[in-house]
């Protein structure tokens, strides 16, 4: 079960990577570094979410929404508010979850666990704007149309594959709109995400 919530956490903190303080004049075209090194001068941002998930052994989609809070380096926040209140916190590589009554649900080291430690290096790598990083544990692949993009994160590491199969993110400039997370058994995560004013 924590794995569950663990897997569910990382999706949805997944899309904090949005988060931006200020929208620069439109470009007409845009580049991975360029994306990048946008991302690398945001040093807090918030937006609400909803996210669906689509587990093998469960027959009808799972839907939750909320608050995201991104504050640079590495800090990053997920309010559930729907359907229930919790929170999932990451913070200098612990994952910590907390109960609607803001108990403490448990923690995780995010280096004890192969699948997490990728993820939050590709996670931190694009919050941060470090390539370098997104490329030593990721294949990236990075397309635009204009300043609408997609990036394509395939893990590297074989052990990595076997559990995810690709982190689809979608966004415009330095913005994330979408995050869709495939894992190798089926299971799907899309996160939609909307910047707040």
């Amino acid at each position: 079960m924590l794995r569950l919530i663990v897997t569910s956490a990382v999706a949805a903190i997944m899309a904090p990577m949005a988060l931006g303080q200020e929208t620069p004049p439109p470009q007409t075209s845009c580049t991975l570094p360029q994306v990048l090194a946008a991302r690398a001068k945001v040093q807090e941002g918030s937006a609400t979410f909803t996210q669906e998930r689509r587990i093998h052994y469960v027959r009808d989609s799972l839907s939750s929404a909320g608050r995201l809070r991104y504050v640079a380096p590495d800090h990053l926040e997920m309010i559930v508010e729907k359907p229930q209140q919790e929170s999932f916190i990451y913070d200098d590589g612990v994952l910590s979850f907390d109960t609607a009554d803001g108990k403490s649900a448990g923690q995780v080291s995010v280096d004890s666990d192969l699948l997490l430690s990728a993820m939050f290096s590709g996670l931190v790598g694009t919050l941060s704007g470090n390539e370098d990083e997104l490329r030593r544990v990721f294949f990236v692949e990075f397309a635009a149309d204009a300043c609408r993009w997609r990036m394509k994160l395939t893990p590297k590491s074989k052990r990595v594959a076997e559990k995810v199969q690709a982190i689809d993110l979608k966004g415009r400039d330095q913005h994330l709109d979408e995050v869709e997370i495939l894992q190798a058994n089926g299971d799907r995560s899309v996160i939609m995400i909307n910047d707040q004013p």
